[in-house]
């Protein structure tokens, strides 16, 4: 899961600070999102992972940290 992570220093920069993670679980899948300050820019990060711990998805976006 880790190799899923490699990519996002290089588009958004170095993790400078972050939010307290939000969790939910929804059937068997835990969706987890948290906001995340970067030299490059602020992001929000979700990760959905599946019951068995398969990562299942992964995204970046744009976020405003204010």
């Amino acid at each position: 899961m880790a190799r899923a992570f490699d990519a996002v220093p290089a588009v958004y920069g170095e993790l400078t600070r972050a939010g307290p993670p939000q969790a939910r679980l929804i059937g068997r899948v835990l969706h987890v999102s948290r906001i995340e300050e970067r030299t490059g820019r602020a992001t929000r990060a979700e990760i959905t992972v599946a019951e068995d711990g398969t990562l299942l998805g992964l995204a970046y976006t744009e976020s405003d940290a204010d």
